[in-house]
């Protein structure tokens, strides 16, 4: 793949309403990646960050 197709995904959070508001922005993707794509990465991603915030507080 060539380098001008890097994936590149950030996430910023702050508290807010006794919750976390979480901001996921896309850099680069590929042309033809679909809005169906890129949500499933974003559940995969926060999925598995609740995962681990959830062992975390169990410690």
């Amino acid at each position: 793949m060539p380098h001008d197709f890097l994936r590149q995904a950030h996430a910023s959070h702050s508290r807010w309403h006794g919750g976390t508001d979480v901001l996921g922005v896309h850099h680069k993707l590929p042309p033809g990646t679909t809005f169906a794509d890129k949500k499933i990465g974003w559940r995969w991603a926060l999925d598995k960050l609740a995962g681990l915030v959830e062992v975390g507080q169990k410690t």
